[in-house]
Order: C-alpha cells, then sequence, then structure tokens
C-alpha cells in the first residue's frame, strides 16, 4: 500500500526541514514506511517558466533558494502543472491525499480531485465559507495543526493499519 500525501510548500527549503512538515512527519511516523510526500508549489521553475506544481519530497532540492508566495493569479497556470505532475507520479500511488490550509492550492488540487481521486483535508475547507477565520473561528496556521487527527485517521482507514 503507497500513499501520496501532498502538503503545502513552505518558506523553508528542504520542506522536510520546516516546521509544519517537521509536525506532520512526527504524527504520521508510524505509517512513514507507506507514505511518500511532495508538496504543492507555484514557484517557478527556472528551466521551463512554469509553475513546479508538485515537487515529490525526492526532488525537494530543485527548489532550494526559490520561493513564491502562493498567488491566487497563478491558478490559472498551477492547475496545468499540478495535473501534469500528477499524471506521472499518480500510478505509482494506490492513493493520494492533499493536507491543505492555503486556498489557493486547495482550489488547484479541487480542480483535479476528481481526475486524480484526490481526498482533500482538512474538511473544514469543504464548506467555502470557512476560509474566513471569522466564521470558522480558526486561521489556516491553527487548522493545519488542529485538525491533523483527520489526516492520520484518514492515513490509517486507507493504509489499514
Amino acid at each position: 500500500m503507497k500513499v501520496l500525501l501532498i502538503l503545502p510548500c513552505t518558506a523553508v527549503k528542504p520542506y522536510s526541514a520546516a516546521p509544519t512538515w517537521k509536525y506532520v512527519l512526527k504524527k504520521i511516523a508510524p505509517l512513514r514506511a507507506y507514505v511518500e510526500l511532495a508538496a504543492i508549489d507555484c514557484i517557478t521553475n527556472p528551466k521551463t517558466g512554469k509553475p513546479f506544481g508538485i515537487v515529490h519530497e525526492k526532488e525537494q532540492y530543485l527548489t532550494i533558494r526559490l520561493d513564491e508566495r502562493p498567488n491566487p493569479r497563478k491558478l490559472s497556470i498551477l492547475i496545468p502543472a499540478v495535473r501534469s505532475k500528477l499524471k506521472l507520479l499518480a500510478s505509482r500511488y494506490d492513493y493520494i491525499i492533499a493536507y491543505i490550509n492555503v486556498k489557493v492550492y486547495w482550489k488547484a488540487l479541487l480542480a483535479v480531485r476528481d481526475e486524480f481521486k484526490i481526498t482533500l483535508l482538512p474538511s473544514l475547507y469543504y464548506r467555502e465559507e470557512n476560509w474566513d477565520v471569522k466564521k470558522s473561528g480558526i486561521g489556516p496556521r491553527g487548522a493545519f495543526y488542529a485538525y491533523v487527527g483527520e489526516l492520520v485517521d484518514t492515513l490509517k482507514q486507507k493504509i489499514r493499519v
């Protein structure tokens, strides 16, 4: 059983050194043998001039010393980049799960969710209004930490551990 877990990119590179990724890695440690990580990233690949889209953990060195903030204006070029990379990766995995707290990345993955059978988490964001901190009572960073149990439970169900 193999799962691709997509996490949001971080300002810290490599991603695996970022506090948010370390937090998730600690929480999924007992399941790590079944899980490979990737970042959804809007950084422009200097070689192609297009966003990387998805950066597998084995390729995170490609983004060192590069950074771009998620930008809603890049959504139209991010979606094809994500689709293109997932076409290359999807056949290697039994499941693809995305644990995303960045609205632009959520929307990009939502656009390809059915095509690649992606489980999008946290479920808090299934309701569009929950991106509004005043309505949900929690910001994206807080949600990332608060809902990690949902991610762990979903991984356990998929992996059947």
